[in-house]
């Protein structure tokens, strides 16, 4: 942003006054300074951007990004089966009751995920749901539970054939 607002204020200064360019060998060189001088001191971008906020926020609260990310590995029957995502990540219970997170599955077709709403006190519970496993292979699918751009947890399913 920096750049661009560097090389409009040039172009609008050679397009009016160009004549003195052409006998100002330095006036370049004081221009470049300054704005330098701009950014070193913090007059830059970020100021910019938090004076021109339109103020509107989205639907999701933010919360402070946690330092570490918590992880669980948990093992399924080969069997259909479906599982509350809040029983199995004692992680969601430092939320409020009616946030709804963004469960991202990573490359899995036999994962789905449900969101039911007014299970126990919380207005929002998501539950895996996850098919038989008829394959001769052990299945393993990954998923991150996210609130807005912010990593609450990554977790594991490991599901055995019959």
């Amino acid at each position: 942003m920096k750049r661009i607002f560097r090389t409009l204020i040039f172009v609008a200064m050679m397009t009016t006054t160009p004549f003195v360019f052409t006998s100002c060998d330095g006036l370049l060189d004081m221009l470049n300074e300054l704005l330098e001088e701009m950014e070193n001191n913090g007059d830059g971008d970020d100021e910019y951007n938090d004076d021109n906020s339109t103020g509107e926020t989205d639907d999701i609260p933010t919360y402070e990004e946690k330092p570490q990310i918590h992880n669980f590995y948990v093992e399924v029957e080969p069997c259909n089966s479906k599982l509350s995502i809040r029983e199995l990540c004692p992680e969601l219970a430092n939320y409020p009751s009616d946030v709804k997170f963004d469960i991202n599955c990573y490359e899995c077709d036999w994962v789905q995920v449900e969101w039911e709403q007014w299970v126990d006190e919380y207005k929002w519970t998501p539950f895996l749901v996850i098919s038989s496993n008829d394959t001769e292979d052990v299945r393993e699918m990954s998923f991150s539970i996210d609130l807005g751009e912010n990593n609450i947890c990554n977790h594991s399913v490991l599901q055995h054939p019959y």
